[in-house]
């Protein structure tokens, strides 16, 4: 559209249809080697939000290691778009 910033203008901080978004998975969200729907539900903890990461702006590993830093737990990190 004429005259409106686009993705590019703002040094990419926009989402694509193509972007990742990263998202961690407590021990207790396996269930028979699966990972359950639970880990997709928000909780009071993230204000009833799901939090995830922003999978162009960080690796998966990257993400585990800066959760995992903040003493909180994962097993792995699932990526969904």
């Amino acid at each position: 559209m004429d005259g409106e910033k686009t993705a590019g203008d703002w040094g990419d901080p926009f989402m694509t249809d193509g972007t990742l978004l990263l998202r961690q998975i407590h021990p207790l969200f396996i269930q028979l080697g699966r990972v359950t729907s639970q880990a997709f539900r928000p909780t009071p903890k993230d204000n009833h939000k799901l939090s995830v990461y922003d999978g162009d702006l960080i690796a998966p590993e990257a993400s585990w290691r800066h959760y995992r830093s903040r003493e909180l737990q994962s097993v792995g990190v699932m990526a969904i778009s």
